[in-house]
């Protein structure tokens, strides 16, 4: 063989420098786009969730507020609300400490919601008169405060909502 062509095979071929400095820049871009990628990726599903939870929190208060409206009697607690309709007939709502929200009416309970952070929700009324005591006699309304969460890739996503109830079926 001629020495021209040995030399023309030697030159095609990569050396190991070469190498290393091809796979190190592919290495960087892949980690860049990665990490790019993933950060995009928790962003989308945190924004899913919160949405999510939202809708939760408007449907629960939703849900609430129809029934408190056309009861005749509601009797409060800190986690519950007991409400009385013109038929006699009873419906209960209450926060578990396991998280739920449930709708409890002659035997049938049916869950709400079972995201509700309990330790930051509650209900309670409030009178026309802050000075004075809320009793069932002089209640002006009842306030809602819902605290809902859930985990997204070991972050927690909370979302607070409250409403104001105006009773107006009130004896």
């Amino acid at each position: 063989m001629c020495p021209q062509v040995e030399e023309c095979k030697l030159k095609k071929i990569f050396t190991l420098i070469e190498l290393v400095v091809v796979l190190a820049i592919i290495g960087i871009g892949a980690s860049l786009f990665y990490s790019v990628f993933l950060l995009n990726w928790i962003s989308f599903e945190s924004q899913i969730a919160q949405a999510n939870l939202w809708q939760e929190a408007q449907l629960a208060l939703q849900k609430i507020s129809f029934d408190v409206r056309v009861a005749k009697e509601i009797d409060i607690t800190n986690k519950s609300i007991t409400l009385t309709f013109p038929d006699n007939s009873t419906l209960i709502y209450t926060i578990t400490p396991s998280g739920e929200l449930q709708r409890i009416q002659t035997e049938t309970i049916s869950v709400i919601s079972d995201k509700i952070d309990y330790n930051s929700s509650c209900f309670h009324f409030e009178s026309e008169d802050c000075s004075v005591e809320e009793t069932a006699d002089n209640v002006k309304s009842l306030k809602i405060f819902l605290t809902l969460s859930e985990n997204v890739f070991n972050r927690e996503i909370k979302v607070t909502t409250s409403t104001q109830i105006f009773c107006r079926n009130r004896l």
